[in-house]
């Protein structure tokens, strides 16, 4: 399986961190807030290495975490309201980011 590089822009990172929306990371990028290796930063094109750079923001640490993607079908039987009560709770544990939405009639 190919790696996955773990050079990308400061924005970017930092929303795929769970800091908030790239739009809110930038805000927080052009006020001061983070810095990388000890240096304030307030361009949001830098690019930074998730691993090798130490990223702060807000005081906070920021330690690099990949994501894991899942797949997962849905029976035909099922339907969507019951599917979204049920596994619901799935998705707040593992912090699950819905990426697309299967109606109540279809399968896949």
């Amino acid at each position: 399986m190919k790696e996955k590089s773990t050079i990308m822009r400061i924005d970017k990172f930092l929303s795929n961190q769970g800091i908030g929306s790239r739009r809110d990371v930038r805000k927080l990028i052009q006020k001061g807030n983070v810095h990388i290796n000890g240096t304030v930063i307030k361009k949001i094109d830098v690019k930074i290495d998730a691993i090798i750079d130490d990223i702060e923001c807000d005081g906070q640490k920021v330690m690099y975490q990949s994501g894991v993607y899942l797949m997962l079908n849905k029976p035909k039987i099922v339907l969507q309201q019951l599917r979204i009560n049920t596994i619901k709770w799935l998705w707040i544990i593992l912090n699950i980011h819905k990426t697309s939405f299967i109606s109540g009639g279809t399968i896949g």
